[in-house]
């Protein structure tokens, strides 16, 4: 594809400075115009994938332990680099005469970062590093761009990973990259359109979301875009009021204590902010850098994204310390902006007000577009569309004041307005090209002969469309002025008006696209609740069965299940508690448990659609047809099950052969949801069944029109011509980072329609995995004995002759990703003396034809996880293990039971394994599941069998460290910590397991000494370095203390005070520093320094408020500070209030004593508790308060030293 001029100048200044080795966000700021032709023959957007060289710091070390969960199949990566190093990504850019853009299809699919070409503005934060950092789900995130995340939480688990994508070339001369992945923890499904059109300075993004299972799933969609920050960026997002995470509001903009929270600058106090916005029904937001009158733009309908999300990193070392880990120098730190289908996204303590969790329906589909612009030229927003961004200025006088939802009336009537044309001001604006007045002069009202003085409007749009729009003026909904803008992207459009009153004023653009309004009452201010009563009854049956489904929209399952138990031992005929346990135990498989739960819901409202919709699911499984239909037949008379249900039905008819009554229920289903693919693929299914392949093509043609990357539609496009051509364009979309998944997911829905030629036909195009061989083993058994126990052997024990596979033919997925770049965490350069990373810009880029032997590298990842998940399996594994006992088919049918909840089924299968097993994963993941269920002395005796197999394991010593540390084991603990850490000495769990043992051993100066040779690279909020440096100079001031060496004690507390960053955590604005503080007050008392002392107890009282919320001891201090302070109701009130609250915890009746200065009774506590938990120590942080220990230590030099 022919290159465009701007991206010919993108690359030439990469090459100077690949030369001058200057940093790329730093140099590239060319200054580039629009062309001035901008019709539509002579505009153009461009399109192409390119191997792009970036500096690097990878992320590596998959996880080989399976662990059962929320996230399984997915697994975490422990590996990251403090180094940079070059990589070759793949990359799609895509440009138009307005803007550049960036696609990462190898991680995550995400928009790198996009750029207004005139001014090189990256309106999207553009990070010239890839740069790795544990805060995702799965550990590896990258900041910057435009992020897409579909599933449970936070960062989502494709983030980092590579995703399928295509490129598109539309007829209307747009351009788009459609990037899609599935989520395996709920088998859904997701793409994103990017799109750039032609003549426009806008990005599209088209998100789509299909649950094509009978089951409900969490609803959680966040799109997660970045800017560059600013000390004079202003953010115009609409609402009242935000909440938190944990659903507690607070008010916006404008803080309790005066404070603007609009101006990024006005956030320099506490911690990170996550502004969640609402209280107002708003479609747009937007950010300006008031200096440069640059900014972003973003529109969505509000039923499409009703979430709107600011988050800001602290402004004081604790946030800024990740500007340092995430990009490097002189890249700015940045801001999100981001849109989710909730109001916020929920954390556990969300669950107790009106924000909670959400479901996501069987066979819904969630369908939107969002757009993400460039402002230029304004200083102030009151409204944006999709074709711009307008301010409005009221002048009155010679005063000027910014618009927003209201501004100051004026009392004046006069129904007409006069125009001035701003020409003169517009030839002195700096920043690009502004359009001066159209042509025509616009139209007034027959009574505009008498203009009104001195009333004044000042219109400014920033428009990012080619075209015309109307512009209205109206007075008391009266049109007073309309014109015909002329605009063009990014060329100012502004005009004066004089006006007769500045009240009931409306501006409007379009048919109503943009309008603003001067009235206050026009806003739309929303009166949602925020709260929750007080008086609800978490405990009622009511409560318990919300609880329960807080805990399901989580995937809780276990936690759900007792949930809704409780619920019903409160309320036995509980229907909704019921229908969830019925669908619970639908999801763990166990059939006729399901159905009776089922069937009690049934007796009591035989029509109830939810119930019968499981019903029905579960009685076709069970092969009870005539039942299943009865039921899915009530359930299609619900809207929210319609779809799902018909669709069910037509697959039953399927299976019975009846294809007329087939296509009648996937004509209501598509009726319903004309998007449920899953619906769409059984039509085509049928049409090529049926030999219809001229029908079959043109649905096939329509599906993927719907969605790009559906990959049955594809595959049954070859089977309608098996062609070489037509198997190579269905191979080559599959690039998703776990693409066995991928292969047996579209196999298995074919074994569920009873067409098992078709899904051995695709297995046997997929990529090498012993599930997949498994899996065709168990479809030929009945259709060819020797390749089914062929592919049974080679699943268990591998076959390197692959003597049998594809009947001789070679694995098709194989040998085309192995022709592809494709993404590895562990590839490394070719040749690193060719070109070093140092020596590198930080981004370079690679033309289509001219590949860098000495830089680009192929190589595929090595890990591949064997981590079976669904319930289809069951079966499979069950035959197999009668056919070919084996310990790998034990650990794998387990491993499913494990996910599913069947921890009873899964213990006796993990225990039927015995010690044959030969690998090291095998033995952690047992020990993982023995410690959930409370075994912990078999689960140490599977840790040390994992190291015997492989002594160098870091997971194995690891967490026999931490056994050794719950047994009270330190001695043993650190010297194991002492043997590994050498070996890893950039892993940061070996670091900190070394780093504490040291502590717990007593051995303080070794352990700071320690501390001063080592970076820890930090998960986001990680606090253990710090903490642990802190508690080692803490201890070592009282060890001072009890010695009477104030000088040596005071350095002590000054080092505790300290925040070394190679930790792994930045100062925050008010660090509590209590407990150095009151050390320090006994210094100066014991050097009758009273004063001194005083100004301590002072600072203490005054520098924090109690936190009583949380049973914390640091509260102590504060106690005992008013008490040095000789307020001691003050301080006896403290401590009831505190004391009260949780009565029976053993470190606050340790602080009682504490406080009664009963040091006999404090060490009681201390014994019993140990001897209760049998406990050798005190010493571990997730045990009780991990103050606590240090605490006790502490006070017992203390009165030492008296």
């Amino acid at each position: 594809m022919k290159k465009g001029k701007c991206l010919k100048a993108f690359a030439l200044g990469v090459m100077l400075l690949f030369f001058s080795d200057l940093s790329f966000a730093a140099s590239y700021k060319k200054e580039v115009l629009p062309e001035d032709k901008t019709e539509a023959g002579e505009t153009q957007s461009r399109i192409r994938l390119e191997k792009v060289i970036l500096k690097t710091y990878p992320f590596s070390d998959p996880d080989p332990v399976a662990r059962p969960g929320p996230l399984y199949p997915y697994f975490r990566f422990h590996g990251y680099s403090l180094k940079g190093e070059a990589r070759t990504w793949r990359m799609v850019l895509m440009e138009n005469p307005y803007l550049e853009i960036m696609v990462a299809p190898e991680i995550g699919g995400k928009v790198w970062g996009a750029r207004e070409k005139t001014t090189g503005f990256d309106f999207i934060y553009w990070n010239p590093v890839v740069k790795f950092r544990e805060i995702a789900l799965r550990g590896p995130w990258t900041s910057g761009g435009i992020e897409f995340n579909f599933g449970l939480l936070g960062h989502a688990a494709t983030t980092a990973t590579p995703v399928d994508f295509l490129l598109e070339e539309n007829e209307d001369g747009s351009v788009s990259c459609v990037v899609s992945a599935s989520d395996w923890p709920s088998r859904t499904r997701w793409f994103v359109r990017i799109r750039l059109p032609r003549d426009q300075a806008v990005i599209e993004t088209e998100g789509f979301w299909f649950n094509p299972t009978p089951f409900h799933h969490p609803l959680y969609q966040w799109m997660t875009a970045a800017a560059p920050v600013g000390h004079d960026l202003h953010f115009y997002h609409p609402g009242q009021y935000f909440i938190g995470h944990d659903g507690v509001p607070g008010s916006w903009p404008v803080s309790p204590e005066g404070r603007d929270l609009s101006y990024y600058r006005n956030n320099n106090f506490g911690g990170s902010k996550s502004y969640h916005l609402l209280g107002e029904y708003g479609e747009f937001f937007a950010g300006l850098w008031e200096e440069k009158a640059l900014g972003y733009g973003h529109f969505a309908f509000y039923p499409d994204k009703p979430g709107m999300k600011l988050w800001l990193w602290s402004q004081a070392r604790d946030g800024a310390i990740w500007r340092d880990l995430l990009t490097d120098f002189p890249a700015p730190q940045y801001i999100e902006m981001q849109t989710g289908l909730l109001y916020n996204q929920t954390a556990a303590a969300s669950s107790y007000t009106p924000f909670k969790h959400a479901f996501f329906s069987p066979y819904h589909v969630f369908h939107w577009k969002e757009y993400w612009f460039p402002i230029k030229g304004l200083k102030k927003v009151v409204a944006a569309s999709p074709s711009g961004a307008l301010n409005v200025e009221i002048r009155n006088e010679g005063r000027e004041t910014g618009a927003k939802a209201a501004s100051c009336p004026e009392n004046q009537t006069s129904p007409f307005a006069k125009v001035k044309s701003r020409d003169s001001e517009a030839e002195k604006e700096p920043l690009g090209m502004r359009n001066h007045v159209s042509e025509q002069q616009g139209s007034r009202t027959p009574e505009n002969n008498n203009p009104a003085r001195n009333k004044k409007i000042f219109l400014e749009f920033s428009p990012v469309i080619t075209g015309e729009k109307e512009l209205k003026i109206k007075i008391n909904d009266q049109i007073i002025y309309q014109e015909k803008m002329r605009l063009r992207p990014l060329v100012l459009w502004q005009k004066e008006f004089e006006v007769p009153q500045t009240e009931n004023l409306a501006v409007i653009i379009g048919a109503g696209e943009i309008e603003w309004r001067s009235d206050e009452a026009s806003r739309s201010i929303l009166h949602r609740p925020v709260r929750s009563p007080e008086d609800f009854d978490w405990s009622s049956a009511e409560g318990r069965f919300l609880m329960g489904e807080e805990l399901a929209r989580q995937r809780r399952f276990s936690e759900a299940f007792l949930a809704y138990q409780d619920c019903l031992k409160k309320e036995p005929s509980h229907v909704r508690a019921l229908t969830r346990l019925a669908e619970l135990e639908l999801r763990a498989n166990r059939l006729k448990e399901a159905l009776e739960l089922a069937r009690r819901v049934l007796m009591i409202d035989a029509y109830d659609p939810e119930a019968n919709f499981i019903y029905g699911v579960i009685n076709r499984l069970l092969g009870n047809l005539a039942d299943a239909l009865d039921g899915l037949s009530w359930a299609s008379r619900s809207l929210d099950f319609r779809s799902g249900a018909f669709t069910e039905m037509a697959e039953i008819y399927f299976l019975k052969g009846d294809f007329w009554r087939a296509r009648e229920f996937l004509r209501r289903a598509l009726k319903a949801e004309p998007e449920n693919m899953a619906s769409r693929e059984l039509e085509i299914i049928i049409l090529r069944k049926e030999g219809k392949k001229e029908e079959a093509r043109a649905k096939i043609k329509e599906a993927l029109e719907i969605e790009p990357l559906n990959h049955l539609a594809r595959f049954e496009d070859y089977l309608l011509e098996p062609e070489e051509k037509k198997k190579e364009h269905f191979l080559q979309f599959i690039t998703s980072e776990l693409p066995h998944e991928t292969f047996l997911e579209l196999a298995l829905r074919y074994e569920r329609l009873g067409l098992l030629r078709e899904a051995i036909t695709l297995l046997e195009l997929g990529p090498e995995h012993p599930l997949i061989d498994l899996t065709l083993a168990y479809l030929l058994r009945e259709i060819d004995g020797t390749r089914s126990r062929y592919f049974l052997t080679r699943a268990l024990t591998g076959d390197e002759k692959r003597e049998l596979r594809n009947q001789d033919r070679t694995r098709s997925y194989q040998a085309r990703i192995d022709s592809l770049p494709f993404f590895s965490p562990e590839a490394t350069l070719k040749s690193q003396a060719e070109i070093q990373p140092e020596n590198l810009p930080s981004t370079f880029i690679l033309n289509e034809s001219g590949q860098n032997p000495a830089i680009f590298s192929s190589s595929h990842a090595s890990f591949v996880p064997v981590f079976p998940f669904r319930q289809e399996m069951i079966a499979s594994l069950n035959w197999a293990r009668n056919e070919q006992p084996h310990w790998k088919l034990n650990y794998w049918l387990a491993l499913v039971f494990w996910n599913l909840g069947r921890n009873q089924e899964a213990q006796e299968l993990f225990l039927a394994c015995g010690n044959e097993p030969d690998s090291e994963a095998f033995y952690l993941t047992r020990a993982h599941f023995l410690m959930s269920q409370g075994k912990e002395e078999e689960a140490s005796a599977d840790l040390k069998r994992a190291r015997e197999l492989k002594p160098q394991d870091w997971r194995a010593v690891h967490l026999l460290i931490n056994y050794f540390e719950r047994k009270g084991e330190d001695k043993l603990a650190l010297e194991l910590a002492r043997e590994i850490y050498p070996l890893y000495p950039e892993n940061s769990a070996l670091i900190l397991d070394l780093a504490r043992n040291l502590l717990r051993n007593g051995r303080l100066q070794e352990m700071l000494s320690f501390f001063t040779k080592i970076v820890i690279l930090p998960y986001e909020g990680a606090w253990e370095g710090h903490d642990l440096y802190r508690q080692a100079n803490l201890l070592m001031a009282a060890q001072a203390m009890a010695r009477a060496k104030w000088s040596e004690a005071r350095r002590f507390l000054r080092q505790a005070r300290s925040w070394p960053e190679n930790l792994g955590s930045g100062r925050p604005y008010q660090p509590d520093e209590r407990i150095e503080l009151y050390l320090e007050g006994l210094i100066y008392e014991k050097q009758k320094r009273r004063q001194q002392a005083l100004s301590c107890w002072q600072k203490i009282v005054a520098g924090w408020q109690d936190e009583l919320s949380q049973p914390s001891l640091v509260n102590l201090i504060s106690a005992l500070a008013w008490k040095k302070l000789g307020n001691l109701d003050k301080a006896s009130s403290l401590r009831e209030q505190w004391v009260n609250r949780w009565p029976q915890w053993e470190p606050l009746r340790w602080a009682g004593a504490i406080f009664a200065e009963d040091y006999d009774e404090a060490q009681r506590v201390v014994q019993n508790w140990l001897e209760k938990y049998k406990k050798k120590s005190l010493w571990n942080l997730a045990e009780a308060d991990h103050h606590w220990p240090l605490f006790v230590e502490i006070f017992k030099l203390i009165k030492e030293g008296k």
